[in-house]
C-alpha cells in the first residue's frame, strides 16, 4: 500500500502543522499589537464580527459545493443503511460525546459545552478525503454526507440546546454558564450552515448545467477545497489574537479537551467498524461507515462556538482544538481500515473472512445477493 500521506493534498498534509503556525501568529499579534484587538472589536454589526462570519462562512462554503445532493436518494432507498447511519451519526455518537464530556470535564463546563458541539456536527465534506484514500464506496459517503447535511440543518440546534442546557442538569451536572436558548442555536446554524448550503446547492446546479458534471467535479472542486483551509487558518489567527487571558494556560487546555475527544474518535470509528464486519458487510462500505462514524464537521462546529458565545469564549476555544486532532486521527483510521481489510477481507470489494469466533454470522441483509440457479 501506497504511504497514505502522498496522497494527501498539500494542505490537507500539513493541516496540523498551519494550525499551530495560524495560532502561534493570532497569539503574536495579541502580545505584539495590542490594539489590533481593539480595531477587530470594532468590527461588529450587532453581536457579529464581520470579518470572523465572513471567515466562518467562506470556510463551509466549499464543503457544501462537494456534497453530492442527488445522492441522499441512493441512500433513503436503502433502509438498513439508513438505519445504521441514523443510529450511529445522530443516536449513539452523541450520547457517547455527552458522556465522555461529562466524564472528563464536567468541573469545566465551558469545555464540556465546546465538546458537545464537536460531537453533534457530523462530518460532510472531509469525509470524502478519507473514504477515497481508504477506497470506500463513494456513493454511499456522498449518500452520508447529504443526509447529514439535511440532518445537521433541521436538528443540530434541537441537539445542541437539548445536551447542553437540558440533559446536564437532569443528571446533577452544571452547564456552561452562558444562557443559551434554542432560537439562538437555529438562527446561527441558519446562518453559518444554511447560507452555505443554498450558496453551494446554486453553484453545483448552475456550473453542472452549463459546463458539465465532469468539469465540475474535475477542476471547479479542486480549485475551490483549499479555500476551507485558508479560510479556517485566517479565521483562527482571528481568534487567537483575541484571546488574551487564557495564552499561558494553552497548552494545559489543549491536553484537557483532546483526551475525551481523541477517545471519542476511536470509540465511533471501533463500533461502527466492527458492528458492520458483524453484520457481514462487505469491506468498502464497512470502510465508509466507519470512517463517517468518526468524522465531523469542525467548521460548523467552530462557527456555532464563536457565533454563541463569543469569538473570546472557552466554548469556542474548545472547538478550534478539533482540526489539530482531527486529520492525523483520521489518517490513521485509514491505516487502520487497510490493515484490518488485509486480515478480515477476501478483497476490498467482496465478502470479508471473519475471525472464526464470529464465523457463523455469515452476510448481512446489508448486502446479501441472491445465489445464482447454476445452469445445467
Amino acid at each position: 500500500m501506497p504511504r497514505l500521506s502522498t496522497k494527501l493534498a498539500s494542505l490537507d498534509r500539513h493541516l496540523a502543522a498551519l494550525i499551530g503556525l495560524a495560532v502561534a501568529q493570532g497569539i503574536a499579534i495579541c502580545i505584539c499589537v495590542p490594539s489590533a484587538e481593539t480595531f477587530l472589536e470594532s468590527l461588529h454589526v450587532g453581536k457579529v464580527n464581520v470579518p470572523i462570519a465572513v471567515g466562518l462562512v467562506a470556510m463551509m462554503y466549499p464543503s457544501m459545493c462537494a456534497v453530492r445532493y442527488e445522492s441522499l436518494a441512493t441512500l433513503v432507498n436503502n433502509a438498513p443503511l439508513l438505519r445504521l447511519a441514523l443510529f450511529h451519526h445522530w443516536l449513539s455518537g452523541p450520547f457517547i460525546m455527552f458522556s465522555l464530556a461529562v466524564l472528563f470535564l464536567r468541573h469545566q463546563p465551558e469545555y464540556m459545552a465546546g465538546l458537545i458541539l464537536i460531537g453533534l456536527a457530523r462530518g460532510i465534506g472531509g469525509v470524502a478525503t478519507w473514504n477515497k484514500l481508504a477506497e470506500g464506496d463513494e456513493p454511499l459517503a456522498s449518500g452520508l454526507a447529504a443526509l447529514n447535511v439535511v440532518m445537521q440543518l433541521a436538528f443540530y440546534p434541537l441537539y445542541a440546546w437539548f445536551f447542553i442546557a437540558v440533559l446536564p442538569p437532569m443528571i446533577g451536572v452544571e452547564g456552561s454558564s452562558a444562557d443559551t436558548t434554542i432560537s439562538q442555536f437555529a438562527v446561527c446554524t441558519s446562518l453559518y450552515l444554511g447560507v452555505p448550503l443554498a450558496a453551494g446547492l446554486l453553484t453545483r446546479v448552475v456550473v453542472i448545467r452549463l459546463a458539465g458534471k465532469a468539469w465540475y467535479e474535475s477542476t471547479l472542486l479542486p480549485r475551490l477545497m483549499p479555500l476551507k483551509t485558508v479560510s479556517m487558518l485566517v479565521t483562527l489567527v482571528l481568534i487567537f489574537s483575541l484571546k488574551t487571558d487564557e495564552l499561558l494556560a494553552l497548552p494545559w487546555q489543549v491536553l484537557l479537551i483532546a483526551v475525551p475527544l481523541l477517545l471519542y474518535y476511536v470509540a465511533m470509528f471501533a463500533i461502527s467498524f466492527y458492528w458492520n464486519c458483524k453484520r457481514g458487510t462487505s469491506y468498502a462500505r464497512t470502510a465508509t461507515m466507519a470512517l463517517s462514524a468518526a468524522g465531523n464537521n469542525f467548521e460548523l462546529a467552530i462557527a456555532i462556538g464563536v457565533a454563541v458565545y463569543g469569538i473570546d469564549s472557552a466554548e469556542a476555544f474548545t472547538t478550534v482544538v478539533a482540526p489539530f486532532i482531527e486529520a492525523p486521527v483520521m489518517l490513521a483510521f485509514v491505516a487502520a481500515a487497510w490493515y484490518f481489510n488485509r486480515r478480515l477481507f477476501a478483497r476490498p470489494e467482496g465478502a470479508h473472512m471473519l475471525p472464526h469466533h464470529l464465523s457463523h454470522l455469515g452476510q448481512s441483509k446489508l448486502d446479501r445477493k441472491p445465489a445464482r440457479t447454476p445452469v445445467r
